[in-house]
């Protein structure tokens, strides 16, 4: 009965709109579309008329036979552009036009329109019965035709080799073949219908990137004459694309070759280079494939350590900061407006102070970037105020205590003053010092709390972990092999520290929060140095983490610095590392649901000994 029930459910449906009014009709030529030009001209699209547009005034020209790749990130509206090139929307809800060589697509009908499109969907869709039936359902084509077919999708073997031939089984949704081959079978009934536009929807999203290799292959050979449309899960399926176009919220935001474009959009890398006494920036790549890396010295014997980004100079072009530890100095950075630092400022920090780490805020709410730095060896934090023109200040500087030598900063407003405060990993007391309420010119004695038998802290994180809306603080233990959460109270104290293993014999440094797998729960990140490799705890609710889970590096790599983006605009978190030991980076990109797609490293040089790392868009 439910079935009966759901048939005349369908029944009753109202028919999709064909033409919009048998007066608008127009008859194409009989070869249309022959050159496959699509113009899109003041496009607007709404999925309802009470709905805000989900396309905003497009207007876009693409030339014959041109392979054009769309890119953003979710809800950006590429699949949109899709529903209303096939017309999925009811004419009432769309402004523009768009025109297939140059004929308004609304004035066709629905049957002739999509009969001249072919379609490679993101999930593939075979029914049980043949091959031969998969491929031309509608049985329009002969069999030498289909075996042609095949064979430029590379499965002529694959048919050849049963005895049934075109004829072999296909079982309900492909389930008695790989998925690669239900993938090609689609390509095929794509490419076996003359179309001049092709349309693929993320038909790689779902196969490791050596398949999404060879089908992007076997793609650009079936459809060398063919006008193509790539809506792009991974960056690197349209890097080969002649032009890429970027949407985001609607709007076209840019529309360009694919080196220009992808410089433009993508997230860059800067890494300390302790070794080398550089800082090294990984600029210019396009689908996470690093063009070159461009270094910069930062003095004689500098070792860099730690560094930051910010707007230094109010010209709206990042900048960077980076504290030498060798030579107990700061190093301020001047972005040109074009991704290269040609001016450097030199500061000197203190004698025999070792600044170790430096964070950017906007401490005294001047609207003006204010660096912290931590320097180990003279127990204390400097302060430097910015001047909005790339100058700053002498240091202001707080003792964190004797033999403190302490290793981080973290700044957030632990008392709810609306002032900042610092929270400092004393390494060497194994506590955790807060400076609180800066009245926009001293902070208050350091408060100390006791790290209650963890051992030494060495990275320092704030967030709101149990949503009651007072600050809480998150702790790396490199010697205790695990990361401490202490609950703020909202006015200054804290809990007793709540602890989560990251393994033994991990020893974690660097830490970062993020969601890694959409849940809208936030996840911890951490860099087990012994391990070598990434640890996450994926967040649950009420303070609950799973149980770690390692992502291997490359033996005796150990990864002692990492920072989170979305290097290849997928729209998923991806994880950079920098590995000490093995002088490389490791780009991990991350799958929606937490795993990894794949790791990528790349070298910093011969003895450049990376330590710090951040990221940014420098050009």
């Amino acid at each position: 009965m439910i079935s009966v029930e759901r048939i005349d459910e369908y029944a009753r449906l109202p028919q999709e709109e064909d033409n919009g009014g048998s007066k608008r009709l127009i008859r194409t030529p009989t070869d249309w579309p022959d050159r496959g030009t699509i113009e899109f001209r003041d496009y607007s699209l709404r999925y309802r008329s009470n709905l805000e547009p989900t396309l905003k005034h497009i207007n876009v020209a693409i030339k014959p036979w041109e392979k054009v790749g769309i890119i953003g990130r979710t809800g950006a509206g590429k699949s949109s552009l899709f529903q209303g090139l096939l017309r999925l929307v009811d004419r009432s809800t769309v402004d523009g036009e768009i025109l297939i060589d140059n004929i308004d697509i609304s004035r066709i009908t629905l049957s002739h329109l999509r009969s001249h499109i072919s379609v490679i969907p993101q999930q593939f869709v075979l029914f049980a019965g043949t091959l031969r039936s998969n491929i031309d359902p509608l049985d329009l084509y002969s069999d030498e035709q289909c075996w042609t077919a095949l064979e430029a999708v590379q499965l002529k073997a694959m048919a050849s080799n049963h005895p049934a031939g075109l004829l072999m089984p296909v079982a309900e949704s492909g389930s008695n073949l790989s998925v690669g081959q239900c993938q090609l079978i689609c390509v095929c009934r794509a490419i076996i219908r003359p179309n001049s536009i092709l349309l693929i929807d993320e038909a790689t999203s779902n196969i490791d990137n050596e398949s999404d290799r060879k089908l992007q292959l076997i793609i650009a050979d079936v459809a060398k004459n063919r006008t193509v449309l790539t809506i792009a899960h991974r960056l690197n399926t349209v890097a080969n694309s002649d032009r890429l176009l970027a949407l985001d919220s609607g709007m076209v935001v840019d529309y360009d070759v694919p080196n220009k474009l992808t410089n433009s959009i993508q997230t860059d890398v800067v890494v300390t280079l302790w070794g080398i006494g550089s800082v090294g920036i990984l600029t210019e790549y396009a689908a996470v494939e690093f063009g070159k890396q461009r270094t910069y010295a930062t003095g004689l014997a500098p070792q860099p350590y730690s560094l930051t980004v910010g707007n230094f100079n109010n010209d709206s072009y990042i900048d960077i900061a980076v504290v030498n530890s060798g030579s107990d100095s700061l190093n301020v950075l001047l972005n040109s407006g074009n991704g290269t630092f040609e001016m450097q400022i030199n500061y000197p920090i203190g004698a025999d102070s070792y600044p170790r780490y430096i964070l950017a805020d906007d401490i005294n709410k001047d609207n003006y970037v204010d660096l912290v730095i931590a320097t180990s060896k003279n127990n204390s934090i400097s302060l430097l105020m910015g001047h909005g023109n790339g100058n700053f200040d002498i240091p202001q500087v707080y003792s964190t205590g004797k033999d403190s030598y302490p290793l981080a900063i973290a700044i957030g407003d632990v008392n709810n003053d609306n002032r900042s405060d610092l929270i400092i990993a004393n390494a060497g007391i194994d506590g955790i010092g807060i400076l609180l309420r800066f009245d926009y010119t001293t902070f208050q004695r350091q408060k100390t709390y006791s790290s209650e038998n963890t051992r030494r802290p060495h990275y320092i994180i704030t967030s709101d972990f149990n949503n009651d809306k007072y600050l809480d603080i998150a702790i790396t233990y490199s010697l205790s092999d695990n990361i401490g959460i202490l609950l703020g109270c909202g006015n200054g104290n804290f809990t007793t520290m709540l602890r989560y293993s990251t393994g033994y014999g991990s020893y974690p440094i660097a830490v970062v929060l993020t969601d890694m797998n959409n849940d809208n729960q936030t996840d911890i990140i951490v860099t087990n140095y012994a391990a070598n490799a990434i640890g996450i705890l994926f967040g649950r609710s009420n303070l609950n983490f799973d149980t770690i889970v390692n992502y291997p590096i490359e033996k005796g790599a150990n990864p002692v610095s990492l920072a989170v983006g979305d290097f290849d605009n997928d729209g998923q978190t991806d994880i950079a590392v920098v590995n000490v030991d093995s002088d490389s980076i490791s780009i991990v990109l991350g799958y929606e649901n937490g795993s990894f797609l794949s790791q990528l490293t790349y070298s910093t040089g011969y003895q450049s000994a990376p330590s710090g790392i951040t990221v940014g868009d420098f050009n």
